[in-house]
């Protein structure tokens, strides 16, 4: 989603103005992202320390507390995943990857606007080298795609390194989101007409590709009845999964947003445009960083013993759902929006229209 919303923005940035503004492009990332890291770090290192009450208060102490005071800046600075033994909000593992991907993407999206056609074989060439990197990485480091490993005795922390938490490892599912920009970008104002077979064909093939994704090493990441261990993935189909499952996984997402976009969505599209999630989705930035603080904090609180069961997690679920929502809302209200409102103010951007009189 991430790559998607960047291209086609800039994009559209292009038509629009006939240039893009590189400085801005950077400006806005840090001002939509930083501001409300910096007051979760704050929070996170000083207030949430008057929680901890329970038994496991020093554990959360040292792990929360203490870590965003020695830590925080790496969030801030988004370098949280260049060592995650040592992390303030580990969840900015992926803020940081993120924006790490977003500093280089114009080496993309140049050629993409001033050469299209140079710039879409680019692009594919790129996206080709990094389908490759994690797949490789795999076979010749001999280690297992993250996912399943966490019923394996043989698991190593260390190996999240080479597959997990780095921008090469998430490069190759963001790109296949630059594309969905670009063919969002491509077909705007145009109808795009497909017969019912073809439609039916393509939501078949996301929901079997997305199921592969989420089912096809079950075998490998179950407990068997009798044995204490599952049995061993094969490593040519761990550096097969480790390396597509995630741009497979984006690629079922292109096509439900392209369906939905183009009028092929039937009740998922009206299902998944409802008004009625808006409010909520201007909540989702807020609420992913706050809700693993405030689960750290009743870990911190709590003084009865911890029981894990189905009707358990779903109380604690739901809890957290509610009580990280409310500090998100007013997180939002407090940083989020007006940090955003205010750059609206003082970044005006200038469409070709506007320039017409000046040059009269």
């Amino acid at each position: 989603m991430s790559g998607l919303l960047v291209v086609y923005g800039v994009l559209r940035e292009q038509q629009r103005s006939g240039r893009v503004n590189w400085i801005l492009y950077y400006v806005h990332r840090i001002v939509r992202l930083l501001p409300s890291i910096a007051m979760t770090v704050g929070m996170a290192a000083t207030l949430a320390k008057f929680a901890l009450v329970g038994p496991f208060g020093g554990e959360v102490q040292r792990s929360l507390v203490d870590s965003c005071r020695s830590y925080g800046w790496r969030d801030i600075l988004f370098l949280t995943n260049i060592d995650l033994t040592a992390v303030c909000l580990g969840q900015c593992w992926y803020t940081s990857v993120d924006t790490q991907i977003y500093i280089f993407l114009p080496i993309i999206l140049i050629p993409l606007i001033w050469k299209p056609k140079i710039g879409v074989a680019w692009m594919a060439l790129v996206t080709v080298v990094f389908l490759s990197v994690t797949p490789l990485t795999i076979a010749v480091a001999h280690t297992l795609p993250d996912g399943i490993n966490f019923v394996n005795p043989d698991y190593d922390i260390n190996t999240d390194f080479y597959t997990y938490d780095k921008p090469w490892c998430r490069a190759s599912a963001y790109l296949v989101g630059c594309w969905a920009g670009w063919l969002l970008f491509k077909t705007q104002n145009k109808k795009v007409k497909m017969a019912m077979w073809q439609a039916s064909l393509g939501w078949l093939v996301a929901a079997a590709v997305a199921s592969s994704v989420l089912y096809g090493v079950t075998d490998y990441n179950s407990l068997y009845r009798g044995d204490f261990f599952p049995k061993p993935i094969p490593l040519w189909l761990a550096a097969l999964y480790g390396g597509l499952s995630r741009p497979a996984w984006a690629l079922a997402l292109l096509w439900v947003v392209f369906a939905c976009h183009t009028g092929y969505g039937g009740l998922i599209d009206e299902f998944l445009s409802h008004p009625s999630w808006q409010p909520l989705s201007r909540l989702t930035y807020s609420l992913y960083l706050v809700g693993i603080v405030v689960q750290l904090m009743y870990v911190g609180s709590v003084t009865l013993p911890l029981y894990l069961d189905q009707t358990s997690t779903i109380v604690e679920t739901t809890g957290y759902l509610f009580i990280g929502g409310l500090i998100g809302l007013w997180l939002s209200l407090a940083v989020e929006v007006p940090v955003s409102l205010l750059e609206k103010l003082l970044i005006r951007r200038q469409d070709k229209t506007d320039e017409a009189p000046k040059r009269e």
